[in-house]
């Protein structure tokens, strides 16, 4: 289950062995000493200046090549699921704005700036984020994600044929169609789990299934804890 529902930043060392993972929430790190290997989507970098961004679940690799110190910056989804941002990790370049950003992130460390302002600056930086682009079938899908899965009508709306269609659309997302239907009716569930009142059965139809049953074995296979459990843990949490 995702836990993560602050921001969190703070310096991290990491350590010489390869490590590899992902994790359901973006991440923006900055060196601050040393150099750090990552090697996420199709980028295999050194880095030692400047900013790397991983979106949630991609998976990457980073490995340390001496003593190091970076600054992480750990941004929940509720922060970044309007932003439209790039599905793909991307190393953003050094300049004026973002070395601001950096020094803006340092000093709240140092004067314990309050959870706010640490959040209105995250909002601020996601307008220099790498944006995903926007497909038809993509921008359909987020407004159609309870409906059932067509993949020659999704196709049809980027003039590709439904053989080569799959390929296409994991090449831009990093996932299948059913598996990006599937991640857009769990955030939805998850949301209204937490957010309303609504009957488990009412939100199993919203997000697309006609069975409790098999919503219910489905939202216990993704998440480890049925639905009900789910909203209990957050009340219990609060």
């Amino acid at each position: 289950m995702d836990t993560l529902r602050e921001i969190i930043c703070e310096k991290r060392a990491y350590s010489y062995s390869p490590h590899t993972h992902d994790h359901n929430y973006s991440q923006l790190l900055f060196p601050l000493a040393g150099a750090l290997d990552i090697q996420a989507s199709e980028q295999h970098l050194t880095l030692q200046e400047g900013c790397f961004y991983i979106p949630p679940r991609q998976l990457h690799t980073y490995q340390a090549k001496n003593t190091n110190e970076c600054l992480v910056v750990d941004i929940p989804l509720k922060f970044t699921e309007s932003a439209h941002l790039s599905q793909q990790a991307a190393f953003i370049q050094w300049n004026s704005t973002w070395k601001a950003i950096r020094y803006l992130l340092l000093d709240g460390l140092q004067k314990s700036t309050d959870r706010g302002a640490l959040e209105d600056l995250v909002r601020y930086v996601q307008h220099y984020l790498p944006k995903k682009q926007t497909f038809k079938s993509i921008d359909y899908l987020h407004a159609n994600f309870n409906q059932e899965l067509n993949i020659e009508s999704l196709a049809k709306m980027e003039n590709y044929h439904p053989a080569y269609f799959s390929a296409w659309f994991k090449q831009k997302t990093g996932y299948s169609p059913q598996s990006y239907v599937a991640r857009i009716r769990l955030n939805k569930a998850k949301e209204l789990l937490k957010e309303s009142s609504y009957s488990i059965t009412y939100i199993a139809h919203e997000v697309g299934y006609h069975s409790l049953s098999s919503f219910t074995k489905w939202f216990a296979k993704q998440e480890g804890v049925s639905p009900t459990q789910y909203r209990s843990i957050l009340k219990t949490d609060k």
